[in-house]
């Protein structure tokens, strides 16, 4: 018997079944809301569930697989039938046809079925599915509950991220065409039974295109290993951290460039991460010793980067949803210095848990990275309060949310 006919093998004993969809699960997970799906499948695995995982092999792969990536989880992989390019950078026309298939994607659809009918679930849980299609998890399994987190703005704006990148500006005046994708968006997914918003601002936004406010339920994503965490005095370290994709919407060259004015001659700056926009980003950086970028990072690799931080700066031109990385170093008891954007507020009180700047405010930031670098006491301080204050955003919570949600649904 091959692996993968192991791996399909049913559980000798009744369990209640999900399948969460993702476009990337490890090794292949890239962005926050992908990590969270692989966190949501680990917890629902340990409630004695039986798991299994929808994700897309990313481009450059053609291969159609069942593993078993973790004891008890099922990945089925499938490959994103609609992408034109191999090499995994894409271009225009890749783009284009990923947007559109996110709206309609027959082919997807048929594989997700035969998944289903395979795995036969209780109940389907959707992250983030641009790849995978919006479409595709609408339109099957109608007699199967489902329900989607959004940890973007794939539901009103085409790429995602309420940002023009050309204007280097937040999306306030939404153009027609976005207007009529928002729009379908919002009658494609009318389907699903429930919709998870992880901040309060996506909440409003989410009733504001038009989704039956009865549907939306807030539960913000949880923090794995909480009670493991111990206080490592903040004091003792000497380095900023930015971990995240390495994007324009980001606000990493203005993090870099407040970095460079710091008076700190022995600081360092630590950028975990890597995107197509790192070329810039180096370029901002001019060589400057200081200033190191590691590229992509192994989960227990970006841990001891926490360890290390004096604190971690999340410097976003746009609406972040619920910055994952916010949450992640305040469970390093790490104080945040980040943006005035989007679910953020949630997240950090002001001189309490880090500081909030305005965006692009290069100044600002480099005066609340001064403030750290020269007062020990207040850096422990907000370390502490970010310590005390993400502790209503452990994986307990997170998942007490989700079964509440699951129970309504009658699984």
């Amino acid at each position: 018997m091959s692996s993968a006919e192991k791996a399909i093998q049913r559980p000798t004993t009744e369990s209640r079944r999900i399948m969460i969809l993702s476009d990337g699960f490890p090794p292949y997970d890239r962005g926050g809301g992908e990590r969270i799906a692989y966190y949501h499948a680990l917890a629902m695995r340990d409630l004695g569930w039986d798991v299994a995982v929808f994700t897309a092999y990313p481009p450059g792969t053609n291969q159609s697989s069942v593993e078993e990536e973790e004891p008890g989880i099922r990945v089925y992989r499938m490959f994103p039938q609609f992408a034109l390019s191999r090499s995994g950078e894409g271009n225009v026309l890749d783009r284009f046809v990923t947007l559109g298939s996110s709206l309609a994607n027959p082919l997807m659809r048929k594989s997700l079925e035969a998944t289903i009918a395979d795995f036969q679930p209780d109940v389907l849980h959707a992250h983030y599915i641009v790849r995978i299609s919006h479409s595709a998890f609408a339109q099957v399994a109608p007699q199967t509950p489902r329900v989607i987190t959004f940890h973007g703005y794939q539901y009103e704006c085409p790429k995602g991220g309420l940002y023009r990148k050309r204007r280097a500006a937040i999306c306030e005046d939404k153009p027609l065409p976005c207007r009529v994708f928002r729009d379908l968006m919002t009658s494609e997914l009318g389907s699903v039974d429930r919709i998870v918003a992880i901040s309060h601002f996506i909440e409003a936004r989410l009733a504001e295109a038009g989704h039956p406010k009865e549907k939306i339920r807030y539960v913000p994503n949880g923090v794995p290993n909480l009670k493991s965490r111990e206080r490592t005095p903040a004091s003792a370290n000497r380095n900023f951290l930015y971990v995240g994709r390495i994007t324009a919407n980001k606000g990493l060259e203005e993090l870099i460039s407040a970095f460079r004015q710091l008076d700190a001659a022995d600081a360092k700056l630590i950028i975990v991460g890597d995107g197509e926009h790192r070329p810039a980003a180096e370029a901002t950086a001019g060589g400057d010793p200081r200033i190191e970028f590691t590229g992509w990072q192994t989960p227990d690799q970006v841990a001891e980067h926490y360890k290390q931080a004096r604190a971690v700066v999340v410097p976003s031109l746009w609406h972040e949803v619920m910055n994952t990385v916010i949450c992640e170093a305040q469970s390093w008891s790490r104080p945040v210095v980040a943006t005035r954007v989007g679910g953020n507020s949630d997240l950090i009180q002001e001189d309490q848990s880090g500081f909030i700047c305005e965006t692009g405010d290069i100044d600002a930031l480099r005066n609340r990275m001064q403030q750290l670098w020269n007062d020990d006491a207040l850096t422990d301080r907000l370390g502490d309060g970010g310590f005390a204050h993400v502790e209503q955003y452990s994986m307990q919570r997170h998942t007490d949310g989700l079964m509440r949600i699951y129970t309504e649904l009658g699984v």
